[in-house]
């Protein structure tokens, strides 16, 4: 049977293809091909191949993810990643990446259950490879990763620092009036511009809270298109490029917002969504011990990684005058009036975590005076 081609982000030029294959390796029904290049194509220029140990799209850091095992650190509460069939390095040095090809629910197959269920799961295994700022103890077998040197480290501030556009286009109003910003913001393009605005003035705020916050080993590419809910009872978690160093909440940070700018979730439902994983993360977390002070510091590294985002609503404004797919993989998706009506309440329940992540850091300072 011939390869069939699979959704992958073509922007990003670190990966060349992914494919469902048959027959490879020899006596395996299907596999997902996957090729990994320092030298792909760049389509746009915040998407980039990383060479440097920390950087935030290190072009190998999957495979070395994959051949050292460490897809697998959260087996024990049921998350792993598919396994690593073959390796096969090609003449122009890139790498095709054979693995197992799962079977299971995922983006929007799942379930409000499996969302809670996958995030939960994370909670638990976050809190085991939990590193404390103090370092009044040392790290036992569950922080081992934290010697590895090609994990990603302030992820969040390379991603968003890196993005087009940067401040400008929220102190230019008349972009905000634009036919199509309009329609779909509708009045909250004026909270949206304001409050983005002025994220991003204080952005480095949150990059240094979230860098000092407890760290733990991120997934940093954690929303329902990259989790699979298998048969078997397991969860399996693909696309391992950014793992690395990240502040204990960040991950349902990110589930959260993709998964109501991807469609999975209807806008009007955040407050119920955002509810279940949160409280879902905070179980997982609370199952292994950790004390209300610390899940307190959770909630404020999801709030806070709301950052991450501060460029978002901006490039969908510079972009207005799109015509074409608007949705992951360059599919298909909603007019684009409408991506903007579906996002414009993450947008703003984006900022309202900032304002969260302030009234905490006030009430938290007196317990961890070490909190900036």
């Amino acid at each position: 049977m011939d390869p069939q081609p699979l959704v992958f982000n073509r922007n990003n030029p670190v990966t060349v293809s992914v494919e469902r294959v048959y027959g490879r390796p020899h006596g395996v029904r299907s596999a997902v091909a996957k090729t990994i290049s320092p030298n792909g194509r760049v389509i746009v220029p915040h998407w980039t191949a990383g060479t440097e140990n920390r950087h935030w799209n290190l072009w190998n850091r999957e495979l070395l993810a994959y051949s050292s095992g460490l897809t697998d650190s959260f087996l024990e509460v049921g998350l792993r990643g598919p396994r690593l069939l073959e390796t096969v390095e090609q003449p122009d040095g890139s790498f095709e990446l054979l693995l197992e090809d799962v079977a299971g629910r995922t983006g929007g197959e799942l379930t409000i259950q499996d969302h809670q269920r996958i995030n939960r799961r994370l909670g638990q295994a976050q809190a085991i490879t939990m590193v404390m700022p103090d370092n009044e103890s040392e790290p036992g077998d569950q922080a081992a990763w934290t010697s590895l040197p090609w994990l990603s480290k302030n992820w969040i501030r390379q991603y968003a620092s890196t993005r087009l556009n940067g401040p400008t286009v929220y102190s230019e109003e008349s972009l905000w009036e634009h036919p199509v910003v309009v329609e779909g913001f509708g009045t909250d393009r004026h909270v949206i511009r304001q409050g983005f605005g002025g994220l991003y003035a204080s952005a480095n705020k949150w990059f240094n809270l979230l860098e000092v916050l407890p760290q733990t080993l991120c997934h940093l590419d954690f929303w329902p298109n990259n989790a699979i809910a298998v048969s078997d009872g397991t969860d399996v978690l693909i696309d391992w490029a950014f793992i690395g160093w990240g502040a204990v909440g960040e991950d349902p940070g990110n589930w959260i917002p993709d998964s109501v700018f991807d469609h999975f979730v209807e806008p009007e439902d955040i407050d119920t969504f955002e509810s279940a994983v949160w409280g879902a993360y905070r179980m997982g977390l609370e199952s292994h011990g950790l004390d209300r002070g610390t899940v307190e510091l959770a909630r404020l590294g999801m709030c806070a990684s709301a950052v991450k985002y501060i460029w978002l609503p901006g490039m969908m404004v510079m972009n207005a005058d799109h015509v074409g797919p608007t949705a992951y993989g360059s599919q298909e998706g909603y007019p684009l009036h409408v991506v903007f009506a579906r996002r414009a309440p993450m947008l703003v329940r984006l900022l309202e975590w900032i304002e969260e992540a302030e009234r905490s850091l006030v009430e938290l300072r007196s317990d961890f005076p070490w909190l900036p």
